[in-house]
């Protein structure tokens, strides 16, 4: 079995509020030796998002939507596929 150990972006919300924290948390992230991440609680649009975790090289595991979020497939679907 090939188990992945990956961090919830939502435990670092506080730590990702600009653009510029969120780089930095994730560069931090990366230094621990996560290599990847449950997308949750930060607040950018998709683009943003995976824009930075190709810059630190972590990787898009999972994410954690809210039931709104489940009222319009295609946007989720397409946001999804952006963070891959």
């Amino acid at each position: 079995m090939n188990e992945k150990i990956a961090l919830t972006l939502f435990s670092l919300r506080d730590h990702c509020t600009n653009e510029n924290d969120f780089n930095k948390t994730l560069e931090r992230v990366r230094n621990m030796g996560y290599e990847y991440v449950q997308v949750s609680g930060v607040p950018f649009k998709p683009e943003v998002i995976r824009r930075a975790l190709d810059k630190h090289d972590l990787i898009c595991c999972a994410t954690h939507q809210s039931l709104v979020d489940l009222e319009d497939t295609d946007a989720l679907c397409d946001r999804l596929a952006v963070l891959g």
